[in-house]
């Protein structure tokens, strides 16, 4: 007979927003929370590193930024955007109206780990490594649990009032639970690579356009950058089949400060890896017992590092429902009309998000000179709007920006 779990919350994923999420309802509640992560460790390439500023208030909040402070982190002070070498755009972070005004970088595990080690000092937190979620445990119509399945093979039952599927951008969980999505592969995919920071390196983003490539560079902790070249959707093999320079050509066309150091650093293809950039809307995030969050709920374009700090702060608003709810009602499955709301909050703003990354790609995307202007142009009216620091405000702070006190 499989072993069997009673718990409160049965969480799916032990990333960004399932960690989270997972250390909120532990520390203010008496709840019994698992949480389930099929790998055994966190070390993945190429995930979102910087931490917009409102999910840094959420960390400090939590005492979580002073752990992080000790690991160490890069701070980003604000974003360029250069097309053919002149600057078009750019923002300032210290303009921003609150105490904290800079993105952090650091390595993903070193952020999940810190999250973790926080939620595994109350006892109420359960941790599952090597743990792959395999079924979904349906009655009526509710969710009860999950089934998952041990890196040994055992299969473990967790019954639960509510199932969280925080597992990310190749969900099966929403699969397997009947909900749809709504996937839109963009028109290209990005090739990463990481390279030493040129000495005087400015802590900013930079974004240098030329002609319909582009180059997206992120300073990354403690001394590097990581760099994303557009490709178009499905070229990735036949851009490998072509000699290495003219991947250097094309970085180094872009961005001349990296010529040498691209060359010396990035040895063959095996250096760089793929990410395929797609989107997915779902209309319906929860069932009786099961919510979506994060990526599950909601895949974003890579652009600007969007998708971690949407998923932090879904567990932030998330938390409470949770909490309300089986404080009223101990041991019951959560309906789906109890998340609601909560869906209807988040929804509002990672709808702008995916609506401003899609215009962003389409203007990153331009092919012919007349659209090529226009994003020129555009950008250049932008960079002297006094909307700038309000919607870069927007982005950085989502919804915590609601509860934060002016400085200036």
């Amino acid at each position: 007979m499989n072993q069997v779990i009673q718990a409160d919350v049965c969480i799916v994923g032990a990333g960004p927003a399932g960690a989270m999420l997972g250390l909120l309802l532990a520390k203010q509640s008496d709840l019994e929370v698992v949480v389930l992560e099929q790998h055994q460790a966190f070390s993945r390439e190429f995930r979102g590193e910087s931490i917009s500023q409102g999910s840094v208030v959420i960390l400090n909040e939590l005492d979580i930024l002073d752990d992080l402070k000790k690991h160490g982190f890069l701070q980003v002070e604000g974003l360029e955007m250069y097309d053919q070498g002149d600057k078009i755009f750019s923002v300032n972070f210290h303009e921003f109206p609150y105490e904290q005004k800079f993105i952090i970088d650091l390595p993903q595990p070193v952020l999940i780990g810190a999250i973790l080690d926080k939620a595994g000092e109350y006892p109420n937190f359960h941790l599952k490594m090597g743990a792959t979620g395999v079924e979904l445990i349906e009655q009526h119509g509710q969710i009860k649990g999950a089934v998952y399945r041990e890196k040994s093979g055992e299969l473990v039952t967790v019954n639960s009032s509510v199932v969280v599927d925080a597992s990310g951008r190749y969900t099966r969980i929403r699969e397997m639970a009947g909900i749809p999505a709504k996937i839109e592969h963009f028109k290209r995919d990005a090739v990463w690579f990481r390279v030493p920071r040129p000495e005087g390196w400015e802590s900013a983003t930079r974004i240098k356009v030329d002609g319909h490539q582009h180059l997206i560079i992120l300073p990354t902790y403690p001394d590097q950058l990581r760099v994303g070249i557009n490709i178009a959707k499905g070229a990735y093999q036949e851009f490998r089949k072509q000699d290495i320079s003219v991947f250097y050509d094309t970085v180094c066309r872009l961005e001349p400060q990296l010529d040498g150091i691209v060359q010396q650093h990035i040895q063959s293809w095996k250096d760089t890896v793929l990410l395929d950039i797609f989107t997915a809307e779902v209309s319906q995030w929860s069932r009786d017992g099961l919510v979506l969050i994060g990526d599950s709920a909601h895949t974003v374009s890579p652009i600007l590092g969007q998708g971690v700090n949407l998923a932090i702060q879904d567990a932030y608003e998330l938390a409470p429902v949770i909490l309300d709810y089986l404080a009223l009602n101990p041991e019951s499955v959560i309906p789906q009309e109890a998340f609601q709301s909560f869906q209807a909050r988040r929804q509002e703003h990672v709808g702008f998000i995916q609506a401003f990354q899609a215009d962003q790609e389409k203007e990153l995307m331009a092919e012919s000179d007349e659209d090529m202007m226009k994003r020129r142009m555009k950008m250049q009216m932008l960079n002297q709007s006094p909307m700038k620091v309000e919607l870069a405000t927007k982005m950085a702070y989502g919804i915590i920006r609601e509860n934060l006190i002016h400085v200036h």
